[in-house]
């Protein structure tokens, strides 16, 4: 974002000029693919659809007014706005078959949401992780970091590091070719194209991100798991199975999406493995709001009936619920 403020123009910025063709021209470099954009646009709305009401569940249910639920809010809301650039911006312009100059303003702001988003939620994924293991490691210093108003200072960090990554590194930009967001905006000719050009497009910030958070993130997750299967051993809960099974798909998707945008930097992976890391970055900011509604009792049940698909039954499982994320640290579970 500072090179506009610093150029004047999107392309204005060295090496993103994009005169040499005319806009027809450039759609001609591109390649429609409605049944894909189709599929991560349609996916997106639904995601922002079922978001909004599973965060106001939070609230209804005063769930929020626990630490780990405001570490989830901060998530979703970052979850909401990512899915905006991975799903639904991404869904139009496959179906438009895009490339970087056919919408240069357009692509390089949402590249630097969607840049931003995948961080802050990468940040908001590890914050949650660390809270929960040490909430069950040691409760009394997750209570003295995290509890009450201290956690705001931690999601301040979170935010201050999103936009710090959106105004002062490169954005991401799209192109239906390759069939993901990718640092070169392909504008300047392959033959005049020098290491110094590739060195200006490249984003460290990003690379660098998704190494920390990847390996950190995998281990996290596993010290938490045994924490949690040692703790509730030989007693045949739901809950323990569920931590595993939710945090083995959380950093399946969140690895595969991340390990293969850093690759992409050094050698081009083959398509169907691109698309299939597409579609983990929309599923990685789309997959906790899926999560909450079909493992997490209260809001569940609090959704079907606001949505009066349930009839009202006042003896509500919040009690057990809140009980069971205290000790598990994941959301409750039922079927």
């Amino acid at each position: 974002m500072n090179r506009i403020i610093k150029y004047g123009s999107v392309e204005g910025i060295p090496y993103y000029n994009c005169s040499a063709k005319s806009s027809e021209e450039w759609f001609a470099t591109g390649i429609q693919r409605p049944l894909f954009g189709w599929t991560i646009l349609i996916f997106g709305f639904l995601i922002e659809f079922l978001y909004i009401p599973t965060i106001y569940m939070m609230f209804r249910t005063k769930l929020v007014h626990m630490t780990c639920y405001k570490i989830i809010v901060c998530l979703g809301v970052t979850d909401m706005l990512a899915t905006l650039t991975c799903s639904i911006f991404s869904g139009w312009l496959f179906i438009q078959g895009a490339v970087f100059c056919n919408y240069p303003t357009f692509i390089y702001l949402a590249g630097c949401l969607g840049l931003s988003g995948w961080c802050m939620a990468c940040g908001s994924t590890l914050l949650l992780v660390v809270n929960r293991v040490l909430d069950v490691l040691y409760r009394p210093l997750s209570e003295y970091l995290f509890d009450g108003k201290r956690i705001f200072f931690s999601i301040a960090l979170i935010v201050f590091y999103g936009v710090s990554v959106a105004i002062f590194s490169p954005s991401i930009l799209f192109n239906s070719v390759i069939m993901a967001w990718i640092a070169d905006p392909l504008a300047v000719d392959p033959a005049d194209k020098t290491e110094e050009i590739s060195d200006f497009y490249r984003n460290h910030v990003q690379s660098t991100n998704n190494w920390i958070f990847c390996s950190s993130t995998c281990t996290l997750y596993t010290v938490y798991c045994i924490l949690v299967n040692k703790m509730q051993r030989g007693q045949k809960s739901k809950a323990s199975r569920q931590v595993f099974i939710q945090s083995s798909i959380i950093c399946s998707f969140n690895t595969f999406s991340a390990m293969t945008y850093n690759a992409m930097m050094f050698i081009p992976p083959p398509p169907w493995v691109v698309v299939i890391a597409e579609l983990c970055w929309s599923i990685v900011h789309g997959c906790p709001a899926i999560i909450y509604l079909t493992m997490n009792r209260t809001i569940r049940s609090e959704f079907l009936k606001f949505f009066k698909l349930k009839k009202t039954n006042k003896k509500i499982s919040d009690i057990s619920s809140t009980s069971n994320m205290r000790h598990t640290g994941m959301p409750a579970t039922s079927n």
